[in-house]
């Protein structure tokens, strides 16, 4: 089955359920669709092919309603002349000539009415699958922004560890610092010893430099060790803050790049979403096209006196076709 025929099955259902919903009387609903199905859609309307979309009655309902149908078809198509100085042959004549030029006016109009028709459905096809194309493209931006958003949270969460550790050095090297400076109170401390072990024992002086030398051995043995200590922290910090100032670097750099990538993803999504704007702003023009089609055919169905505007029926025709706006053109694609 074509797209064309698949829109067309579409359309007919939905103005179906919604005679459906208007209208109570079964008849009524099958006689309106005759209606439907033979002056919209340009379909010669059956009991089976009635039945099949209304569902209501019983099967000899939509028989009975069908014939009344063509009935009234054929006494509306019936053309009279009422004009007493005429013969009746010249009369049923004139009357059979002025039903040929009504059929084949009408042939015109629903051969017009029926290109209209299918350069809409083929449109409203088109539009309908640039619409769903666009949207799979709106989510895929979407899900890109989404990606985006991840990673530069993984980014930050790095920053947040890398800061963790430079804390831990910095407070490493405050308790280093602590311990020097403890080292350095029990020294003065020892010379303060020392002092007063020169002053009170002088007898002892010889022990009391040896201890004195040993004591400033130990002295500069810890504080060898405690400024090589102090050496490796300085060492490791400055490593850890050059570390520090290159993921920084690194992460601006990649906040910015990102940034970038969001800023594009969402005028992508801004201009897909334009574009389904102005398809849908088309096909809504379209279906208003084809509503503002139904006065004419209204018109074109009356049981007027003809021989009156039977000249220029076709003229007139579209004259007011071109008025309303409704002549047929081909859309370029």
């Amino acid at each position: 089955m074509s797209t064309d025929s698949i829109v067309r099955q579409r359309e007919i259902a939905l103005e179906v359920e919604r005679i459906k919903s208007q209208v109570d009387d079964t008849r009524e609903i099958y006689r309106q669709v005759c209606g439907l199905l033979f002056f919209r859609f340009g379909i010669t309307p059956t009991a089976n092919g009635l039945y099949q979309p209304v569902r209501k009655g019983t099967m000899g309902t939509p028989g009975a309603v069908l014939k009344e149908f063509w009935q009234d078809i054929q006494a509306k198509a019936r053309i009279r002349i009422d004009r007493a100085d005429l013969r009746p042959e010249l009369v049923e004549l004139a009357a059979d000539m002025v039903g040929t030029l009504w059929e084949r006016a009408l042939a015109d109009a629903d051969a017009g009415l029926d290109l209209e028709r299918s350069q809409l459905r083929t449109v409203r096809a088109r539009a309908e699958a640039d619409v769903m194309q666009a949207r799979e493209e709106v989510l895929r931006k979407q899900a890109e922004v989404v990606r985006v958003e991840t990673q530069l949270g993984d980014s930050q969460a790095e920053i947040r560890m890398v800061e963790s550790r430079l804390a831990a050095a910095l407070e490493g090297k405050r308790n280093h610092e602590q311990e020097v400076a403890a080292l350095r109170e029990e020294t003065r401390l020892r010379d303060e010893a020392l002092d007063r072990a020169r002053t009170d024992f002088a007898t002892e002086l010889a022990a009391s430099r040896e201890q004195a030398q040993q004591a400033a051995a130990r002295y500069e043995e810890a504080s060898r060790r405690s400024m090589l200590e102090i050496d490796r922290a300085r060492t490791a910090s400055a490593a850890l803050q050059c570390t520090l100032d290159e993921l920084r670097q690194r992460s601006a750099e990649t906040e910015a790049g990102l940034r970038e990538e969001v800023d594009r993803a969402l005028r992508d999504v801004s201009h897909e979403r334009h574009r389904v704007g102005v398809l849908e702003g088309e096909l809504a023009l379209r279906v208003f096209n084809e509503s503002r089609m139904k006065p004419l055919r209204r018109r074109m169905n009356k049981n007027q006196s003809l021989p009156s505007i039977l000249p220029s029926s076709r003229k007139s025709l579209k004259r007011r076709a071109l008025r309303r706006g409704i002549a047929p053109r081909v859309d370029s694609c």
